[in-house]
């Protein structure tokens, strides 16, 4: 599952990860522990409500917390994104080190953030 592989790959490159199933499951941990960062997966095959008004009651519990996207769809535009609060979008398939290094950049550069969340 692609969580396992983020937690994984997260957990490798220094950050404390907090995974997530779904974006419903990460609401209340991101109130439990504010994250510095979260991932997570949009337009998954899983998903059974609309992806962005799930983006959207995530990025209002997160309040300022940066949210990347993962996605296979290219047709998600970052303006679209950005008004439902993503600070980046990483397109699918990806290579970690680029997903890493657009964490790092939304964080501005922090190398060991003391928390991330996969959400996915």
């Amino acid at each position: 599952m692609l969580r396992d592989l983020l937690e994984s790959v997260f957990r490798f490159a220094g950050f404390d990860v907090i995974a997530s199933e779904t974006i419903a499951d990460a609401i209340p941990r991101i109130a439990a522990r504010r994250p510095d960062a979260i991932v997570t997966e949009l337009f998954s095959p899983t998903y059974v409500e609309p992806e962005w008004a799930a983006l959207d009651r995530l990025r209002v519990a997160a309040k300022s917390v940066p949210i990347v996207i993962l996605t296979t769809n290219t047709r998600v535009r970052p303006h679209d994104a950005r008004a439902h609060g993503c600070a980046a979008i990483v397109t699918k398939p990806f290579e970690v080190d680029h997903l890493i290094g657009r964490v790092r950049k939304v964080l501005n550069g922090v190398k060991t953030p003391s928390q991330a969340i996969a959400a996915g």
